[in-house]
């Protein structure tokens, strides 16, 4: 007797929120857990967002733990690793959940005749130099037979879901698989795992995972809230955050750079949301922002895309400056008289309001915005921000978010290695493609606990997808070989960016050089950051608009992506075409510190980059009540150029053009047409009073 090929078995709840419900184990993989993405959704606290996973594992049924919280246990026995399933096994989800596994017997006659045949044609190909094997020449009702010199294969043993005979030959190994099916072939020393390989072999012929088409892994991008679908492994702290958000308005997730803050903010906690898992959390408000340069800016359009409507951000534009109310008076005009209804904002990346955003007044305003709103009366408006770590300190400037911080910080820190396996294997699931426990298995050990670490994981993950994939539609693997040839987590990207790089012509490195180094930002104590810029800011003067355009573009394709691109009213974006109002940025901070040869052309040049990004942000604040900066660029006012006008007493004055003039050699090259006009003017201006001095 044998289990059933076609009915897998089936589990069965026994309490819980559905008692008596039946699933049967036709599909090669079933997902247990609260999720209601997985296969087997049990909504219970006891039960993780992915508790368990039931697979076939060399013929025979198997279960192991996903990491859950509370555990799962095989027959009272907490399970460590894969254990095989028989029939009857209790199996239990913490402490409240029982289930049973039912895989009933079938008679041998029921099985398909021809799998004996097809077995021994597969073992000759196997084994081709020691004959052929005789295919079956009878079928009867009895039980296959398995005869091997070796004793590899036992009484009892199971292989491909059929329980085996086993009796001694003389003359090689006698193997019989099927309805009664006898194959007698003189094949030596096939074991157990050898016949079992085969056998799923043979299952993927009948019914094979074959990959979709989709690549699940985005490399050194962010996870967005369209990504959820590929997010993993973080189920426990979306819950956490959830527990958070049903008692507070003012939450802040933070954690080192590269551990995935963005990613549990919008693919993790937005999607729980929008599913309802708050009371009617299903139908709140939700948007999310990056500060930028101007944060105000930022959230007046924040406010336009939650309304859909550019009229929804015109009171925080012109207002936001002034007067603290502005954030959450909007926030109420959209909101419906629903008492359970909210509005919800993240702000991602808090960061840049110290490192993009310098203007102190427009800074401090926004901070009083989202603070006046966070303790609005009703509390209907939650802000959500998440945070580099080490930039919890900048906040203490400010009491009111200080304050408020202490309240609800959630740390993101490492992943545990259960969670890690959650985040290789599961997405590649998602698109029908498998990934080798052996090459998971190196993964985590790769990333040695460090929660930095998980851009250069997902970034190897997706090198590997888009190289190795196979056809749309065709079974597909990733190897722990194929990783080690792509060079692992620690060389996968500094291999990827040195070849992007290598790829360009001369004058294509001079402008990437120029690039990236406008791309950075030096904090005081060396902290190096990545930048925000448009475009217009990364064209210096004396190079083609055109030229810098096809090596951003080249930069960001999708297959390269080392930065980022996007409108100045929209998320970023990959592959999108630049024009002159584009932001661009690194695809991820993590890059700075994985790349050596960014490392070393930012530890070359600190003086000079802070410096060319000073002189930038002065003269942006120098033209700005004169016009655009879009305008201004190639039709600047001849009263700005001249120095007769000093728009705000932004122009450099002795000291300061001094400095800039002293190291203006190695600027030159680099700076944009907007900057080296600040510079002619700030001359222009001295030049005039000293003039003026000798009158």
């Amino acid at each position: 007797m044998g289990f059933d090929r076609d009915v897998r078995g089936k589990l069965v709840l026994h309490d819980g929120p559905l008692p008596g419900y039946e699933i049967e184990l036709i599909a090669g993989e079933v997902v247990i857990g609260r999720d209601p993405r997985v296969d087997f959704t049990i909504d219970h606290a006891a039960v993780s967002g992915r508790h368990a996973f039931i697979t076939r594992h060399k013929g025979a049924v198997s279960i192991e733990d996903l990491g859950s919280t509370n555990g799962t246990f095989l027959n009272g026995k907490r399970l460590l690793g894969i254990e095989t399933l028989n029939p009857g096994d209790e199996i239990r989800l913490g402490q409240s959940i029982f289930l049973h596994f039912e895989a009933p017997r079938v008679d041998e006659t029921m099985m398909e005749e021809n799998v004996g045949l097809r077995l021994a044609q597969m073992l000759d190909k196997a084994i081709p130099d020691r004959g052929p094997a005789e295919v079956p020449t009878q079928v009867a009702d009895k039980e296959p037979e398995v005869q091997n010199t070796k004793g590899a294969l036992r009484q009892g043993d199971i292989v491909g879901g059929d329980k085996l005979s086993v009796g001694d030959v003389s003359s090689g190994a006698i193997l019989a698989v099927g309805a009664g099916a006898r194959v007698t072939t003189i094949k030596q020393g096939l074991s157990t795992e050898d016949v079992a390989e085969l056998l799923v072999d043979l299952k993927r012929i009948d019914h094979p995972v074959v990959w979709d088409g989709r690549t699940p892994y985005l490399g050194l991008a962010s996870f967005r809230e369209s990504d959820a679908q590929f997010f993993f492994g973080r189920e426990r702290l979306v819950e956490n955050l959830l527990e958070r958000m049903a008692g507070s308005s003012f939450i802040v997730i933070y954690g080192p750079s590269g551990s995935g803050k963005s990613s549990v903010a919008r693919a993790g906690l937005f999607p729980a949301l929008r599913d309802g898992k708050l009371e009617r959390s299903d139908t709140w408000l939700l948007g999310a922002m990056l500060p930028k340069s101007n944060p105000i800016e930022q959230l007046a359009d924040a406010m336009a895309r939650i309304a859909k409507s550019p009229a929804a951000g015109t009171n925080v534009r012109l207002e936001g400056l002034t007067n603290p109310l502005a954030l959450s008076r909007q926030a109420e005009a959209l909101l419906t008289d629903d008492p359970h209804q909210r509005f919800v904002l993240l702000v991602d990346q808090f960061e840049e309001i110290f490192t993009q955003t310098k203007d102190e007044a427009i800074r401090t305003a926004f901070i009083n915005l989202l603070t006046t709103a966070a303790q609005a009366g009703g509390g209907r408006v939650i802000i959500v921000i998440s945070l580099r770590s080490d930039f919890i300190p900048n906040c203490a400037r400010f009491p009111e978010i200080w304050s408020l911080m202490s309240q609800q910080l959630q740390l993101v820190g490492a992943m545990t290695p259960g969670e890690l396996d959650e985040a290789i294997t599961l997405p590649a699931r998602e698109v029908g493609a498998k990934i080798d426990r052996e090459l998971v298995e190196q993964i985590v050990t790769d990333m040695k606990g460090e929660p930095g670490a998980l851009p250069l994981m997902s970034f190897v993950l997706k090198e590997m997808f888009e190289v190795e994939k196979t056809e749309k539609g065709e079974p597909m693997d990733i190897t722990l070989a194929e990783y080690l040839e792509h060079g692992g987590i620690e060389s996968a990207l500094e291999r990827h960016a040195d070849q992007v790089f290598d790829n360009f012509s001369d004058v294509q490195k001079i402008l990437a050089r120029s690039i990236f180094a406008k791309l950075v930002e030096l904090e005081q104590g060396g902290v190096v950051t990545r930048r925000t810029a448009i475009l217009q800011n990364l064209i210096p003067a004396d190079s083609s608009t055109e030229a810098v355009k096809k090596v951003v573009g080249e930069l960001a394709e999708e297959r390269v992506h080392l930065i980022t691109i996007g409108e100045m009213d929209s998320e970023e974006e990959v592959g999108v075409e630049p024009t002159s109002q584009t932001y661009v940025t690194l695809a991820h901070e993590k890059l700075i510190d994985a790349w050596p040869w960014l490392r070393k052309l930012v530890d070359q040049n600190r003086e000079i980059i802070a410096l060319q990004n000073e002189i930038y942000r002065d003269a942006c604040a120098w033209l700005e009540d004169l016009s655009s900066i879009s305008a201004l660029v190639g039709n600047t006012p001849r009263e700005a150029v001249d120095g007769s006008s000093d728009a705000g007493g932004y122009l450099y004055e002795s000291r300061q053009l001094r400095k800039v003039e002293e190291k203006l050699g190695l600027l030159q090259p680099n700076l944009d047409v907007l900057s080296l006009r600040f510079i002619e003017a700030s001359r222009a201006l001295r030049e005039r009073r000293k003039s003026e001095s000798r009158q």
